[in-house]
């Protein structure tokens, strides 16, 4: 769907905005809409999303990462006048897992409209797997 720099690329950018926006205090913090622990989730689903458009197959580093990622936001925030939460490390493994799932069904829906998604049919007198119907 995308290539492998270009979702490395936007990970990385969505890294940098989470952490201007996590590590920094804000003056007027109550006018954001929303709660704080969704903030944590839409980032984080938009920090996994571009590696699982790129290929699926990413979903365990992305999950890893996210983890990690979320976990040094928190234990830093403190340093820099902010109150680290453990929620908000829970908010954020959500939002990892919401982007997986969103980014995996779109890379599915792509492959199946381009074509180029094809089921494997078993071929039980050969015993062999192929993306091919067989043919007589």
């Amino acid at each position: 769907m995308i290539g492998f720099r270009v979702g490395l690329s936007a990970t990385l950018l969505v890294s940098l905005a989470i952490c201007a926006g996590t590590l920094t205090s804000f003056s007027n913090a109550d006018s954001f809409l929303g709660d704080d622990k969704l903030h944590h989730a839409i980032a984080f689903t938009c920090f996994a999303l571009p590696m699982i458009l790129v290929s699926p197959k990413y979903w365990r580093a992305m999950i890893t990462y996210s983890l990690i990622f979320g976990g040094i936001i928190e234990l830093a925030q403190p340093y820099v006048n902010k109150t680290g939460d453990p929620m908000d490390l829970l908010a954020n493994t959500a939002g990892a897992i919401i982007g997986i799932v969103v980014g995996a069904a779109l890379f599915r829906f792509n492959q199946i409209r381009r074509e180029k998604y094809e089921p494997i049919y078993i071929d039980h007198t050969i015993r062999t797997y192929s993306n091919r119907k067989y043919r007589r």
